[in-house]
């Protein structure tokens, strides 16, 4: 009888260390170094002009603040100062800041659709797991004519994948 109270609450006791085991990531991380790869493609009568550039970016459109949310003014490798308070530069900057561009390439002389391009880029898994935006501009006679309306993303799960993107004319 006392046996089976004491396997009972060890089989409690391995039910409950297990189910706070599960939300750990035991994977290995992934090879920051990245590639893109794809194709651009667009509806214009025959070829694009000779001075026509296609570029095409891989953009974060939320990037983390690279100091861990700590101000400028606390040293490396130290606790911020809690009771201080924040200084409106601090503040500022950390407002101001937009997306950051991980990646382009610029293709000149295009020809016709598609255009096939091929992007290295550096992004962590946590950052993938957030998503990245591919972005397009197609510009000719020192104009944009061509962009991506849509919004084309990238994830952890298909960043390996070809990725094609279809350009529209600037309305």
């Amino acid at each position: 009888m006392k046996k089976s109270h004491l396997l009972a609450g060890c089989a409690a006791l391995a039910a409950v260390v297990a189910a706070g085991c599960g939300h750990l990531d035991l994977a290995a991380p992934g090879d920051p170094d990245r590639v893109l790869v794809g194709t651009v493609a667009f509806q214009h009568n025959g070829p694009l002009p000779d001075d026509a550039e296609v570029l095409v970016r891989v953009i974060d459109p939320h990037p983390q603040p690279r100091n861990g949310g700590m101000s400028s003014l606390t040293p490396p490798n130290q606790m911020p100062l809690l009771n201080q308070p924040a200084s409106a530069t601090a503040i500022t900057a950390a407002a101001a800041s937009g997306p950051e561009e991980l990646g382009e390439q610029t293709i000149k002389h295009p020809g016709s659709s598609p255009v096939a391009y091929h992007i290295e880029f550096r992004a962590e898994d946590e950052v993938l797991r957030r998503g990245l935006n591919i972005e397009v501009r197609i510009s000719y006679d020192g104009r944009v004519r061509l962009f991506n309306a849509n919004q084309y993303a990238v994830t952890l799960d298909d960043v390996k994948d070809p990725h094609p993107i279809e350009a529209d004319t600037m309305r």
